[in-house]
């Protein structure tokens, strides 16, 4: 073997290996039973999925509430969701481009009616950030708001 020969082989010898993300048997969990509007239940479960990303904290003030701008499902408006000052950028970003290309590949438009009335704050709760509503005495720690 030349000696170019060997380093290409040491080099692809000693590259580690990078193991695949695993999920469930194979199935992403938002691709699971969406109701009467499948797309709708997946994009959603995508926002979800990216906002547990952006929602880490060590404190309340690393916490912000963040609303939407106006989507086909009204998504993330009403009463808004909780992120990281720090993961708001990037989940601003990616969570609208799954709702616009939602909105732009589908007629299926199933809306949520908001019947929030209260405001809700951002608090890091767990090292999560989470909406606390006034008077609730707890943390509501839904998928919408970092939680579990």
């Amino acid at each position: 073997m030349s000696r170019a020969g060997w380093w290409v082989f040491a080099l692809i010898a000693c590259t580690p290996v990078v193991p695949e993300p695993i999920e469930d048997a194979g199935v992403d969990a938002c691709e699971i039973d969406g109701g009467v509007c499948p797309s709708a239940a997946r994009a959603r479960c995508r926002v979800d999925r990216l906002q547990a990303t952006a929602a880490a904290c060590r404190s309340s003030d690393d916490c912000t509430l963040f609303r939407f701008p106006p989507n086909c499902l009204d998504d993330g408006r009403c009463p808004g969701v909780a992120v990281s000052f720090s993961g708001e950028a990037r989940f601003s970003v990616d969570a609208t481009r799954e709702l616009s290309a939602f909105c732009a590949a589908t007629t299926c438009r199933p809306k949520l009616p908001c019947t929030e009335t209260r405001t809700p704050r951002a608090e890091c709760v767990s090292a999560r950030c989470v909406l606390v509503f006034p008077d609730a005495g707890a943390a509501d720690a839904g998928a919408r708001d970092g939680g579990p």
